[in-house]
């Protein structure tokens, strides 16, 4: 019951909890390393553009 409710109060916070750790290391997994590199300087193109 502990994990629904935690689920129905942030659905969102979970998956942020779970994906921001991932994202400020980077070297969870090789591919996903190279992928963000490339969408960081996709958006800085875009930025800057």
């Amino acid at each position: 019951m502990e994990k629904d409710h935690i689920l129905d109060e942030n659905p969102h916070q979970t998956y942020n909890n779970v994906a921001r750790p991932l994202e400020q290391t980077g070297e969870p997994q090789t591919g996903s390393k190279k992928v963000k590199q490339e969408n960081h300087s996709r958006s800085i193109q875009t930025r800057e553009g």
